[in-house]
């Protein structure tokens, strides 16, 4: 993935391993929400309602740990925009 000049630091990046393979969500603010998957072109998802974010992240979340991933480092810089 090439790094966008214009795109701000995640809010929150948490990152999920199953074995020997990881996952990587980032949510950018209140509107974008980009997960990384090994050597895949990231998804990215954005959202008009900051709500739909939440929701949908936790459900990813809750998704990849019932499916046998674990949660292995969360950072949070504290800034919503």
């Amino acid at each position: 993935m090439v790094p966008d000049p214009m795109r701000k630091p995640p809010v929150v990046r948490s990152t999920f391993t199953k074995g020997t393979v990881s996952l990587v969500v980032e949510c950018y603010g209140n509107a974008e929400l980009v997960v990384l998957f090994q050597h895949t072109t990231p998804q990215v998802f954005r959202f008009e309602d900051p709500a739909a974010l939440v929701f949908f992240q936790n459900d990813l979340e809750q998704q990849l740990v019932e499916a046998g991933w674990s949660l292995t480092t969360f950072e949070s810089s504290g800034s919503p925009a």
